[in-house]
């Protein structure tokens, strides 16, 4: 059974996070209409769940970039795809 490298955790963590983001937003406009306090409730937890999400998928990708081979062309898409993350 092949085993997971530390530095491929990036990929399969990242959409968890943006999934769980999303979904609070979207939580929080239906609640906003249909006024349920439940769901308020649910998209507080999909925020906080999302934000440490986040910040596992920042570290795992720190992690990962630095796996890469640091050829210019790699090191200029890695630093872009840092700044859209950050953003």
């Amino acid at each position: 059974m092949p085993s997971i490298k530390l530095a491929e955790l990036h990929p399969i963590i990242v959409h968890f996070p943006i999934a769980l983001l999303f979904t609070s937003v979207a939580l929080d406009v239906l609640a906003l209409f249909l006024r349920r306090v439940g769901l308020v409730a649910t998209a507080s937890w999909c925020l906080l769940l999302g934000v440490i999400g986040a910040l596992a998928a920042g570290i795992s990708g720190g992690i990962s970039s630095r796996a890469l081979a640091e050829s210019p062309a790699v090191a200029a898409l890695v630093e872009t795809h840092q700044r859209v993350a950050i953003l």
